[in-house]
């Protein structure tokens, strides 16, 4: 009866012994077969388990390898530097130019008492001139950018002068060609003089509040009398009639007048007499704001002029019998004009204004 190791491992029945040319077989005992076998199984799985921790680490040499240059080399050009640490990007043009002038703001600040300091050449105080700024300034970015490629401020810097040539040659009017030296100036920091020269710019060119204009047919002096001849008896600003309020009257016992305390343009305070009756009584009568609504049509410009030409009347001397140190000439095409300096500083505080050339050229009418 054959053994159980015979049962389980029949190929190893025999062993085959070499002798000569002959071969034979020999049957192995039971115990001695089983030792023989055991070994033999013993040596087969330490083989087994040498070869496979040979190829782990090969493997594992690989893999590091191939991780290596997936991190370094593939995975950049898979992802576009997802997780790679990346180059500040350069904002557009028209954003440097926004930046620039965002940290010349001082809105708010008085600029008269920068003046004083002689401290605004750097600053800008209101947003009417911000918003002009920017407009020109981008018109600038885009022409340099479509014209010459650039794409920062400073590249665009040496083609400012053949920009301001070209819109000369456009045609454009001298006022909106300084504006667009003013707002270049202001963006890199420096002076109008260093740029070329504009056109001079000339009073009998001036076109606001001169003539008739579209928008005066659609507004009606007749049926506004009430906020035109408030106009012409304060002379305030649209902006500062739309926030006037009631509080704002002063009454002076010294001159035994009403005036109005304005915080003007620049933040520059100033008292402005009030010239008639039914305007005092338009700010006595009023809750809050004075006017709640401003007609659109309403040339407030020219109200303006109506009211410092009427100041000036008030306090001008005869040009004959007053000093010639205190006459202002006029020049170019009011050659002829003379007007009382005095009288005019006095018209000119009333507007909110610190040179009297200023009035001289868009605000007194003969």
């Amino acid at each position: 009866m054959p053994c159980f190791v015979d049962l389980l491992f029949p190929e190893l029945d025999t062993l085959f012994l070499n002798n000569g040319n002959r071969r034979k077989t020999q049957s192995l005992s039971g115990l001695s077969l089983l030792n023989a076998k055991r070994e033999s199984v013993f040596c087969s799985q330490l083989q087994l388990k040498v070869e496979k921790k040979r190829i782990l680490q090969f493997q594992n040499i690989r893999m590091k390898s191939n991780i290596l240059e997936f991190r370094n080399r593939l995975l950049p050009k898979m992802i576009g530097d997802a997780f790679m640490p990346k180059k500040p990007r350069l904002p557009s043009m028209v954003k440097q130019v926004q930046n620039a002038l965002d940290s010349k703001l001082k809105i708010g600040h008085s600029k008269y008492l920068d003046k004083i300091k002689k401290d605004t050449s750097d600053h800008i105080y209101s947003w009417s001139t911000y918003r002009s700024y920017l407009k020109h300034g981008c018109y600038f970015a885009n022409w340099a950018k479509t014209t010459h490629g650039c794409k920062d401020l400073d590249s665009a810097k040496p083609f400012i002068n053949e920009y301001l040539q070209m819109r000369i040659d456009l045609g454009l009017s001298p006022y909106t060609q300084k504006l667009d030296a003013a707002a270049l100036a202001k963006i890199y920091g420096c002076s109008t003089n260093d740029f070329i020269k504009t056109d001079t710019r000339h009073r009998a060119d001036i076109q606001r509040s001169r003539g008739e204009k579209v928008r005066d047919k659609h507004f009606s002096e007749k049926r506004n009398q009430e906020f035109v001849d408030f106009c012409k008896s304060t002379g305030l600003r649209r902006s500062e009639i739309k926030s006037l309020r009631d509080n704002q009257l002063v009454f002076d016992e010294d001159t035994k007048s009403y005036f109005l305390d304005i915080v003007g343009k620049g933040g520059r305070r100033r008292l402005a007499p009030i010239l008639s009756h039914k305007a005092v009584e338009r700010m006595k009568n009023a809750k809050g704001l004075v006017w709640d609504k401003i007609p659109n049509g309403a040339d407030v410009h020219s109200y303006r002029a109506d009211y410092c030409t009427a100041i000036y009347n008030n306090h001008a001397r005869p040009i004959d019998k007053i000093p010639k140190k205190e006459i202002y000439f006029c020049r170019s095409d009011l050659k002829s004009i003379w007007y009382d300096k005095k009288a005019m500083a006095i018209a000119s505080e009333a507007l909110g204004h610190n040179r009297i050339s200023i009035i001289a050229g868009h605000y007194i009418r003969k």
